[in-house]
């Protein structure tokens, strides 16, 4: 009868979890994180450099496009630019041209890429 009761009034006492099972899942979620954290990054790098690939392809056809009607090589950086009909955020983006080849930039991050218009 004794032991019966001291089991009851156990297993109404323990509620929750042992220290033990909260280090084992702390551990578990520690090591998730430690092998997400750098395929994130390496998520949001892919990102920024396809971002600047795609601002500089299209601007290089632009570029291209404006050369083959007017024979003139587009001037990005001049106050009286002509308009290469781009939409991109210049807070995050830089565009100019060297020679015959267009360069978009990530301003933040650095991320480059030239493309060879005529």
């Amino acid at each position: 009868m004794w032991m019966s009761q001291s089991k009851e009034k156990y297993e109404a006492v323990r509620r929750g979890f042992t220290i033990v099972e909260v280090i084992i899942v702390a551990v578990i979620v520690l090591i998730l994180s430690a092998a997400a954290i750098p395929m994130y990054d390496g998520f949001i790098k892919s990102a920024r450099q396809d971002a600047v690939d795609g601002l500089a392809e299209a601007a290089g056809a632009a570029a291209n496009s404006y050369w083959r009607k007017t024979g003139a090589i587009p001037e990005i950086t001049a106050p009286n630019a002509p308009p290469l009909n781009l939409y991109y955020d210049n807070a995050k983006h830089k565009l100019s041209i060297s020679g015959d080849s267009l360069i978009a930039e990530d301003i933040k991050y650095k991320v480059r890429k030239a493309v060879y218009f005529k």
